[in-house]
């Protein structure tokens, strides 16, 4: 009788150390639940954004360079640029408008949608505009030279081509 009861009680014991460990794995999964939600929110909730108008900010960027500089001395003057740049504005958020030149799916990175957009000023700016799939119902009735407002992430800056800046987590609006 009494081999009975231990095998019992050991099943019981098996049993309840199993439920014990699903209960603990629980609790740890609707924590870091918890923990990603506050982090969305407090992500959404801290978008920093600039002062200053995009075209103002690609001009400064992407003018041309003064004098008749050698290559070595460009090369510089580009490194200075990029630095200020990711100093001053990458990462901040930035609103605005222009008119549509291309619309086409990153073929590097899946999911990503590219915009080409040109921005009117004194001359026009380009910005590339980088929107997750969960845009790409509203980005397909975009058609060549519509114009369209928008905010995104301030990302990198290109200069040499066709100069301009790049966002991130771009929106319609």
């Amino acid at each position: 009788m009494t081999t009975k009861i231990k095998k019992h009680y050991y099943i019981w014991l098996i049993v309840a150390l199993f439920i014990l460990i699903g209960f603990l794995t629980l609790i740890s999964v609707i924590k870091t639940n918890i923990h990603s939600l506050k982090t969305d929110s407090n992500q959404i909730q801290t978008k920093e954004y600039v002062n200053e108008s995009l075209f103002a900010i690609i001009s400064r960027f992407t003018s041309p360079f003064q004098g008749n500089p050698t290559e070595l001395q460009m090369n510089e003057m580009l490194k200075e640029r990029k630095n200020e740049f990711e100093q001053d504005y990458k990462g901040k958020w930035v609103k605005s408008s222009g008119n549509v030149m291309s619309v086409n799916e990153d073929i590097f990175k899946d999911g990503l949608i590219n915009v080409l957009v040109a921005i009117q000023g004194n001359k026009t700016a380009f910005t590339n505009l980088e929107f997750n799939e969960s845009e790409k119902s509203n980005l397909l009735s975009l058609e060549k030279w519509d114009e369209i407002h928008f905010e995104g992430r301030m990302k990198s800056y290109n200069f040499p081509l066709m100069p301009r800046i790049n966002l991130d987590k771009a929106e319609l609006g």
